[in-house]
């Protein structure tokens, strides 16, 4: 009788320590993995990720080259130092959110999340078209981009 007791406990204790963590998302996929859901982060946001995948040239360094993926990853290029390119994962969100950010959230915003191993860098998407991206850092530089492919 007593093992079936303590059976019974050390159950309701694993399960209730299980609910905890779960609630404090200790179990959920960190954001700078490569592993993104493609559909959690498209509901997002309200600009299109269709409009942001493709090849994208700097306007003002036209060696640098900027990839977004449709599979949410993103890499950085310049060409003539291969030693420079970066692979990182991206998406983008809107105001308001559940996204934690180091900054606050200004409504009506379109945002975007580049996460590398060793950095995360947020931008507000000014202009998404057929043929320009603009984004900028959250600490106020911009970066201009003309559509390669």
């Amino acid at each position: 009788m007593r093992i079936v007791l303590l059976v019974v406990v050390v159950i309701a204790v694993g399960a209730g320590v299980g609910y905890y963590f779960g609630k404090l998302g200790v179990f959920e996929p960190s954001h700078d993995t490569k592993e993104v859901n493609p559909a959690i982060h498209a509901k997002k946001a309200e600009t299109p990720a269709n409009t942001i995948v493709g090849v994208w040239k700097s306007a003002e360094d036209a060696k640098f080259t900027r990839e977004f993926k449709p599979d949410f990853s993103v890499i950085d290029r310049y060409e003539g130092d291969a030693s420079a390119t970066s692979e990182a994962n991206w998406y983008t969100f809107m105001s308001p959110t559940d996204e934690p950010t180091p900054f606050p959230i200004r409504e009506g915003l379109s945002y975007m999340k580049i996460m590398t191993p060793n950095e995360v860098m947020f931008f507000t998407v000014d202009r998404s078209s057929d043929d320009e991206l603009e984004l900028t850092y959250v600490d106020g530089e911009t970066l201009r981009f003309k559509r390669v492919r």
